[in-house]
């Protein structure tokens, strides 16, 4: 049996070694140690474990996303439960806040409102189980988990009072079992798409999630499959259910309704204001109904009050918000709080970066879950509390994008786990930070550079296009000298043009023929082009003379754009952003050969052509021009 051309034996053994040598680290780690009171250990495996795993799903990535259908379904659950089973083995420590759940689950258990009264009032009347109070994190503040994170809770109470065991032990089960259904969701999805579904295995197989779930134990684990499930539904044109499942994922944990606008525009943009307005009202009488059994008159107080007191007196690993506070002058210990500033602004950016992110939306899938994916990480982003589970729903919706950069994120965001330590000074902590933000910024850059560059060349081209149109009739046939990427001709061929590409080097993205040139001559006959573009060449030319006067033998006349400088410090400068953008598109420093613009124009007369006009096209940091020549018309005698 072979796959893709090699033999099983070859892809899976190394592939189940992998996964068998981190899922044994893992156990015995868990079985050893609290990963919190050992953060370098923890650190060290869990990076190696993010390595060895990531390896192998590069390495033979083409054989395992080869995989469709129930086959990596299964794969990809199994593995995911391995892993998870082996974390579970862990004792409560990288997080408290499972105290948290078990408290309002046996308040909810016992049939009681556990948005009425923070702990602390609880157990000041003399109620309430002594043990657990002291374990609480924030036992003034009121509760904010939502009721269908409250419901799991209480399951989690009401199994161990019926069968025994460890009520924690049981709500980290729980956990584990509904994530899992986010797992198969999520292959299910990529399916749907037309994906391999072994993209899942950038969340199922990632160390941050199954420590996270089976390990620390948070309510992400219950969103996630809403989260994807809602994605399902709206790319299979069910707006309803699409509401529904919006609602779910507010219901496990409010922070996933950041998503809602860019789905609600996607189903306005593909199937009209019926299937928005339909998704949104579903969503919110889900939303709605899930608090109508704990409403009371202070319940949306509590909450807010709560909602305040986090945003105002809490941060945790946020770079951007930790910077924003410094440069309004913030020094800790030392001068006052500047959260009235800082909340207020950051939740504006958030705001506005998804709003933005749903305008985008065109109703495509590919924007579609882009979208979800870019709205998620708005809001990690721009967070001033990033603890390392909130990465979990970017991490599954990068997997869904097909994007890897969330992967390292969640990766390197364990260092975060450092700023627990007692050796852990300000000075360490900002350096981690910006160690993390530097290593996902270069990766993101490495993996969405060269499409994004791609697509500023094409929006530039079109750009240059335009300004060349003004120059030409309508059906010109067109030689574009120097072409690149062949954006600008691409370009003029959806303006109805016929264009012919030449260039010494082959970087042609677009359909369009190119002809191969020495740099002397093109292999065409005289006039065989209406008009010959030059567009920012001439300075790039070992001899741009011999470009021109090549140009004027082709074609009938001569559209230039091109960089120029009018003194010396601003042809360095050019120069500088010249060899900069050049860079990223993979081209090597070289001699420019820049000119004024009277020098460019006494190059053409020099060659026997007649400019007909010229104008600046910008004199700010850019200078350049375009200029408009033909051969001059010998006098007759």
């Amino acid at each position: 049996m072979t796959i893709e051309g090699r033999s099983t034996k070859k892809v899976w053994l190394p592939v189940g070694a992998a996964v068998f040598l981190v899922a044994a680290a893992t156990a015995l780690f868990a079985s050893v140690f609290e990963p919190r009171e050992s953060i370098l250990g923890f650190g060290a495996l869990f990076l190696a474990s993010s390595a060895i795993l990531g390896a192998v799903l590069w390495r033979y990535r083409q054989e395992l996303w080869a995989l469709h259908g129930r086959r990596a379904l299964v794969l990809l659950v199994v593995v995911a439960a391995l892993f998870r089973l082996a974390a579970f083995v862990a004792p409560i420590s990288l997080s408290d806040d499972i105290w948290r759940y078990l408290w309002d689950g046996e308040l909810v258990a016992a049939a009681e409102n556990p948005y009425v009264e923070t702990a602390t009032e609880r157990m000041e009347r003399g109620d309430g189980d002594r043990e657990l109070y002291d374990a609480l994190n924030r036992p003034d503040n009121h509760t904010v988990y939502p009721p269908l994170a409250q419901g799991v809770f209480a399951a989690a109470v009401s199994i161990q009072a019926a069968v025994g065991g460890s009520a924690e032990r049981w709500l980290r089960a729980l956990f584990i079992f509904f994530e899992l259904l986010g797992v198969f969701a999520l292959g299910a999805v990529l399916i749907r798409l037309g994906r391999s579904p072994m993209w899942a295995a950038l969340y199922a197989w990632h160390p941050l999630a199954y420590w996270e779930v089976a390990a620390g134990g948070h309510t992400e684990a219950l969103g996630i499959v809403w989260l994807v499930a809602l994605v399902g539904f709206a790319v299979t044109s069910r707006p309803v259910v699409t509401g529904i499942a919006i609602g779910l994922a507010g219901l496990a944990k409010w922070t996933f309704l950041v998503v809602s606008p860019v789905v609600a525009f996607f189903l306005l943009r593909r199937r009209g204001w019926s299937a928005a307005i339909s998704a949104t009202a579903s969503a919110l009488l889900v939303f709605i109904g899930g608090y109508i059994p704990f409403y009371f008159d202070r319940l949306l107080a509590n909450q807010l009050e709560s909602f305040r007191l986090y945003a105002e007196h809490f941060s945790f690993n946020a770079p951007i918000y930790y910077s924003f506070r410094w440069v309004l002058g913030y020094r800790e210990g030392i001068t006052e709080p500047v959260t009235h500033i800082t909340g207020p602004v950051l939740t504006v950016v958030t705001i506005l970066a998804v709003a933005l992110i749903a305008w985008w939306q065109d109703g495509s899938r590919r924007r579609l879950v882009a979208g979800v994916a870019l709205a998620t990480a708005a809001y990690v982003v721009f967070t001033p509390v990033f603890h390392p589970w909130y990465a979990l729903p970017l991490l599954a919706m990068g997997a869904l994008a097909g994007w890897t950069t969330p992967a390292v994120l969640g990766a390197v965001i364990v260092v975060s786990y450092a700023f627990y330590a007692p050796w852990t000074t300000p000075g360490v902590e900002a350096a981690l930070m910006a160690g993390q933000a530097m290593v996902v910024l270069a990766w993101a850059m490495w993996e969405f550079g060269p499409n994004l560059l791609q697509r500023i060349l094409a929006r530039r081209g079109a750009r240059k296009a335009s300004v060349i149109s003004d120059f030409l009739d309508g059906h010109e046939t067109i030689c574009d000298l120097g072409a690149g990427e062949g954006y600008v001709g691409a370009a003029l061929a959806d303006r109805g043009h016929e264009v012919q590409l030449a260039d010494v080097v082959d970087r042609n993205r677009s359909e369009l023929p190119l002809i191969g040139y020495d740099g002397e001559r093109l292999p065409v006959d005289d006039n065989q082009f209406d008009v010959v573009v030059i567009s920012y060449v001439l300075h790039h030319a070992a001899d741009p003379d011999a470009v021109l006067a090549e140009a004027l033998r082709v074609g009938r006349q001569v559209i230039v754009l091109e960089t120029v400088y009018e003194r010396q410090w601003d042809r360095r400068l050019v120069t500088f952003l010249d060899h900069s953008a050049n860079a990223l598109r993979g081209m090597s420093p070289e001699p420019l050969r820049l000119d004024t613009v009277d020098g460019w124009l006494q190059r053409l007369d020099s060659l026997g052509a007649e400019v007909t006009t010229w104008r600046w096209l910008g004199r700010s940091i850019h200078r350049h021009v375009v200029i408009a020549a033909k051969r001059k018309t010998p006098r007759s005698k």
